[in-house]
């Protein structure tokens, strides 16, 4: 194998482990995510979010496994989204059969483990595989939140990242962009959004908080390709 590819693999795998030692944040995001579509008070509305958030069976039972831990369901139902806890236990979101293939196929994958208790019910315990799956899957889709109302405040990440730390500079570079930053310079990523709470998670999973430093500026001249990127006014 190739250097190259030899030190991205251990890159990779950096990274992994480190999403699962820092999961605090992922879990809030994701009891966040499922809040907001707990929260749709029809039926229809709380589907439509649903597939808004691009939720589907299988992520839907990896988020609520990743937030519980262990989930109970009774085996005669095994559409856990009519026994979990909360508005969940009156809601069928998807139909039984659904569910039915998406534990068959997590299982399979050594996603979950899921044991019988007494014929009657069912534990659902999320693996550490299943783990690394969802809380990848959230940090590949972790964006910064848009706001109806801009405050009139820049938020500037800047950065000054040694070569020794090559992988991990490009990948926090290209994350930044991903999560829907503005580049500025190579180096410098700007956004109207708050996004402390997401920079700073991003970095330590990167390993460069001592090399990069947030600024929020009331003004930045000549900002008019900022403005038209992030479609906001005065």
């Amino acid at each position: 194998m190739a250097p190259i590819n030899r030190e991205k693999r251990k890159y990779e795998k950096k990274l992994k482990r480190r999403l699962l030692a820092q999961d605090e944040f992922l879990i809030k995001r994701l009891q966040k995510e499922w809040q907001w579509i707990e929260d749709g008070i029809k039926r229809e509305e709380a589907i439509r979010r649903m597939k808004s958030a691009g939720l589907t069976a299988i992520r839907a039972i990896l988020v609520i496994t990743a937030i519980a831990g262990v989930v109970a369901v009774a085996a005669v139902a095994p559409n856990i989204f009519t026994v979990f806890g909360g508005r969940s236990f009156r809601r069928n979101y998807f139909k039984k059969n659904d569910v039915r293939q998406a534990l068959y196929y997590l299982k399979k994958q050594n996603y979950l483990t899921i044991e019988e208790k007494n014929r009657e019910f069912k534990k659902i315990s999320i693996t550490e595989r299943g783990r690394e799956r969802i809380f990848s899957d959230t940090f590949d889709k972790l964006k910064i939140n848009k706001q109806p109302k801009w405050d009139g405040i820049w938020r500037m990440v800047v950065f000054d990242i040694p070569d020794v730390h090559k992988w991990s500079r490009e990948g926090f570079r290209q994350k930044l962009k991903s999560m829907g930053l503005y580049q500025l310079q190579k180096s410098v990523f700007v956004t109207p959004y708050p996004s402390k709470e997401e920079v700073l998670y991003v970095a330590g999973i990167y390993g460069v908080l001592d090399y990069i430093r947030l600024v929020e500026a009331q003004k930045i001249l000549f900002d008019n390709d900022l403005k038209e990127s992030f479609v906001i006014g005065e």
